[in-house]
């Protein structure tokens, strides 16, 4: 019996990746002529034979397309944000679909429908921008890509050195690899780092930088390369842009630095770095080969 059940999650668990995996990079936000957003076939036969949605399990499912579904967000683009309580609302939009297909009370078609506006509402809720970037006569979502880099990379443009660095060492969206973590540890190093994908390891936690308690007096290091600089600018630059929680988030980065400590980041952020008081902070810039930025070391 236990063989038999997780046989059946695990083609439910099949069934959510390969749903996910054809609406890939398509736009939610276009318009009913262009929508290509669709259920699958292995969708809609689920859809058929509700009875294969086991309920004492509709929790884990949730959280298993919960993530997936983020992670598509995010690979789309990297200046998504979502707060705890869009995600709660992501789980209660979920909760609403297999209940829906359970109960059958609208035709499958209909409950696609009803499901795709559900999620575009959800999207132009937690992030409006969405909408003025995307195309609504265009099939195919604009993206923003985001990259991870090698540890060696990292810590060039960083201007890290790993034999000369005041520890203990925090990665702020060290990405779903951690490789500059790993590759810190590696060196005997006391790092651990931080990110918004859930990790299975104990030195890199889940949290988004605006929400992490970074505490007072606790880092010796804080890098973040073409992460938390990034979207400051993103935000700062941005008609509804949350400016105002990245400089105040900033701050509370560098009050957490040990006396002596230092924030090492990219690209520069000249519109905050300018209103640091010298008798507090020195601020040291450096070359990336990129003349649009540069690192800065705080």
């Amino acid at each position: 019996m236990h063989q038999r059940i997780h046989s059946e999650m695990e083609n439910i668990f099949s069934n959510i990746d390969k749903q996910i995996e054809s609406n890939q990079g398509k736009n939610l936000l276009a318009n009913s002529k262009n929508a290509t957003l669709k259920f699958i076939e292995e969708t809609v036969l689920l859809c058929e034979n509700p009875d294969n949605l086991p309920a004492n399990s509709q929790d884990v499912l949730i959280e298993y397309t919960v993530n997936k579904v983020l992670d598509e967000f995010y690979r789309i683009n990297q200046y998504f944000n979502f707060s705890k309580t869009d995600i709660d609302d992501l789980r209660q939009l979920y909760k609403n679909l297999f209940e829906a297909i359970r109960n059958q009370h609208q035709p499958i078609k209909q409950i696609a429908e009803q499901h795709y506006q559900n999620l575009k509402n959800w999207l132009l809720k937690s992030n409006p921008f969405a909408e003025k970037i995307n195309d609504p006569d265009k099939a195919i979502a604009e993206t923003v890509a985001c990259s991870e880099y090698s540890a060696e990379l990292q810590l060039g443009i960083l201007g890290i050195d790993v034999s000369n660095c005041m520890q203990p060492l925090l990665d702020i969206g060290c990405g779903k690899s951690f490789s500059l973590i790993q590759h810190l540890r590696d060196c005997h190093l006391d790092a651990c780092g931080f990110d918004r994908f859930p990790s299975a390891v104990p030195f890199v936690f889940q949290d988004d930088w605006l929400s992490f308690k970074y505490g007072v007096d606790t880092w010796g290091t804080i890098i973040s390369h073409l992460g938390f600089a990034n979207h400051f600018r993103h935000h700062h630059f941005r008609q509804d842009g949350n400016y105002i929680g990245y400089a105040q988030t900033y701050m509370k980065i560098l009050s957490s630095l040990k006396p002596g400590g230092s924030f090492h980041y990219c690209p520069d952020l000249p519109f905050i770095e300018e209103f640091l008081y010298p008798s507090l902070y020195s601020v040291t810039r450096l070359k990336t080969g990129n003349d649009a930025f540069q690192t800065v070391i705080v």
